[in-house]
């Protein structure tokens, strides 16, 4: 009897093997079109926020046409972050941390394109050049690095006070000379150096 169960048994195995790896191969099916759909999911996505991007970097180069072409700003883009950077001279007086009356113009123009895209953050950043701190000036900020931060914090409170831009997007950092763009041993690079950027980010 016992030899006949058995006998039963191992012909019945293939079938039940069968079975299992049917099972086995119709879980896995189902998970490689999941995978496959969640990548269409987020190359349709990515690909959306490209074409967001592009189309807010034309709005905000339209705005900022007649910087742009002067030269006191430019719109880059870089792994889908955009940035406007800013010379210092159209923000601040050299060595100093409060803005020019003239200032408010662009400002105002950056403004409205933040308010504008109200689901991410901006990231303020004050650079300078590699030039220490005049003696006349040495009180009040007694390195590039305080000055950087002063600059950055003050664009922030500009748009939290006048702009309205809520305060928890807004974020400001000095990184004072050392982060260049360009050669401080010349003058045109270091004025490429003293900028303020401008950095569209996605909320952390």
């Amino acid at each position: 009897m016992k030899k006949s169960m058995t006998f039963v048994l191992l012909l019945a195995l293939p079938a039940f093997t069968g079975c299992s790896s049917a099972r086995n191969s119709a879980d896995l099916q189902r998970r490689l079109e999941a995978c496959e759909a969640g990548s269409a999911a987020l190359q349709a996505a990515n690909a959306a926020e490209a074409v967001r991007i592009k189309k807010n970097r034309q709005i905000i180069e339209t705005s900022l046409k007649a910087e742009i072409s002067s030269g006191l700003a430019r719109v880059s883009e870089l792994k889908g972050r955009l940035s406007v950077i800013l010379v210092d001279t159209v923000l601040f007086n050299s060595g100093e941390a409060e803005l020019l009356p003239a200032s408010r113009n662009v400002l105002d123009k950056i403004g409205a394109f933040l308010k504008d895209i109200p689901d991410k953050d901006i990231r303020i950043e004050g650079h300078t050049d590699s030039v220490p701190i005049g003696a006349k000036l040495k009180y009040t900020y007694p390195t590039n690095w305080g000055l950087s931060t002063a600059r950055a914090t003050a664009i922030a409170r500009y748009f939290q006070e006048v702009v309205k831009l809520a305060p928890e997007r807004l974020s400001a950092v000095g990184y004072g000379k050392y982060r260049p763009i360009a050669d401080n041993d010349t003058a045109q690079g270091r004025g490429l150096n003293r900028r303020i950027e401008i950095q569209i980010v996605a909320p952390e």
